[in-house]
């Protein structure tokens, strides 16, 4: 999302079915209430012996739950008309992609997350200077090797 839409708090457009739809964007108490909801999903799908790092898979194999966070974010969403087959019912993938433009919204830092993520583990993979360096006792001079 542009800065702009940010800023204005353009509504998420997504399309269910043959519709298009504008989802809004929350306020942060009801984006909290809803990121619970997605907590609470992760946790039964784990309870059901699915760890937390394969998580990502295990809603592969559960993608009703991730039409029920969509429908749960925007509950005005007419769900009999999206979901009837007769009615160009919604695709998985529509319901994926809208799940995730969601989620951008819900979890804006997940970026930052990932680049402080990446950053410790470069900074564990990198030498300390403390461990590389010794003093010359000739010269009493620094020499980092």
């Amino acid at each position: 999302r542009s800065e702009e839409q940010v800023l204005a708090k353009a509504p998420l457009k997504v399309k269910l079915g043959n519709e298009d739809y504008e989802l809004p964007i929350l306020a942060i108490t009801r984006m909290a209430e809803w990121r619970q909801k997605v907590i609470a999903t992760a946790k039964e799908i784990g309870g059901l012996g699915v760890s937390l790092a394969g998580l990502g898979e295990a809603f592969l194999a559960f993608p009703e739950k991730i039409m029920g966070l969509v429908f749960a974010y925007a509950p005005n969403l007419p769900q009999d008309k999206i979901l009837d087959p007769d009615k160009g019912g919604a695709t998985e993938e529509q319901f994926a992609l809208a799940f995730s433009q969601i989620e951008s919204v819900a979890f804006p830092y997940l970026r930052q997350v990932s680049l402080m993520k990446s950053l410790a583990l470069i900074q564990s993979l990198t030498p300390s200077e403390k461990s590389t360096s010794s003093s010359s006792p000739s010269t009493g001079s620094r020499q980092i090797m």
